[in-house]
């Protein structure tokens, strides 16, 4: 029973940070260049992995062979950061957010492939119902025909590829924390991605001199970087306890959450539809975690 309330409550702060995190990105977004954006958040995250890894974590190193691993993982990190930043600048939240966020689904299958993890029929019941419920919750139907526009083309395009490189990424972070421990590879991909990033933002704008974001965006990009790397930390130690198949679908569903902040402080109206979501989401959770 202690084990399960261990996997909901880890479920919860990933779902709190990562799911506060969309709807501030979703602000952010619309008046930061993409690539720009990504070596900010990059910057933060590497300070925030760097005092993890030195104050409250005695450090360690990766094992030489996993560098090759560690290294394509940033890549694809950062060119994540950068489509998912790109979606929601030109595309619609209620689209980029649940597209994006699905790399759970992808992540459990090459889990499940690789690693040769297997859930019972109650967690695979859990894991599409909650599945099921997101697509409820994150959707909004009468617009599907909105796909067919081309500001809504953009956004999906954008975000199918960082749900692609995210799914990747979160079956590699299985393997470097099983090889290591659950902040080495962090460290270490976060102090990769810099030069990445930056290099791509000084290519994007044609200059090493990146502008500096007002402080208004300084403080909300902080705060972003806070509960995006705070919860995958979270992530991270929750790997070392529980199979990646379960824990990387079940995590991914913090859209509901997105919903939620923008009802209220954007007076958005929240379905039937989505009301039935976020309950299946929650049914689907709970036996996911049995």
């Amino acid at each position: 029973m202690f084990v399960v309330f261990e996997l909901l409550l880890a479920v919860f702060m990933v779902m709190v940070g990562w799911g506060v995190g969309d709807f501030l990105i979703a602000v952010l977004s619309k008046r930061t260049d993409p690539f720009v954006l990504s070596f900010w958040n990059s910057l933060f995250q590497f300070a925030m992995a760097a005092v993890v890894y030195f104050w409250f974590f005695f450090p360690s190193v990766l094992p030489a062979r996993y560098i090759p691993l560690l290294v394509v993982y940033s890549f694809l990190a950062v060119g994540a950061f950068v489509a998912f930043f790109k979606g929601f600048s030109i595309g619609k939240a209620s689209l980029i957010s649940p597209i994006s966020s699905s790399y759970g689904l992808l992540a459990m299958v090459l889990s499940m492939f690789f690693f040769g993890e297997r859930l019972s029929f109650v967690q695979l019941a859990g894991i599409f119902v909650a599945s099921f419920g997101l697509v409820l919750a994150t959707v909004d139907f009468s617009g599907l025909m909105g796909f067919r526009l081309s500001s809504g083309v953009e956004g999906l395009k954008y975000a199918l590829l960082a749900f692609v490189f995210w799914g990747v990424n979160f079956t590699l972070i299985a393997v470097l924390v099983r090889a290591s421990d659950w902040v080495t590879p962090v460290f270490f991909a976060d102090l990769l991605m810099l030069p990445i990033s930056f290099a791509l933002a000084a290519y994007r704008v044609g200059s090493f001199r990146i502008e500096f974001p007002g402080r208004s965006s300084i403080l909300l990009l902080a705060t972003i970087s806070f509960l995006a790397q705070g919860a995958f930390f979270v992530y991270t130690f929750a790997v070392l306890r529980f199979p990646n198949a379960l824990l990387a679908p079940v995590s991914a569903f913090y859209p509901g959450l997105t919903i939620l902040l923008a009802h209220v402080f954007f007076r958005e109206r929240i379905t039937a539809a989505q009301y039935a979501g976020i309950a299946f989401i929650i049914a689907g959770l709970v036996l996911a975690s049995l």
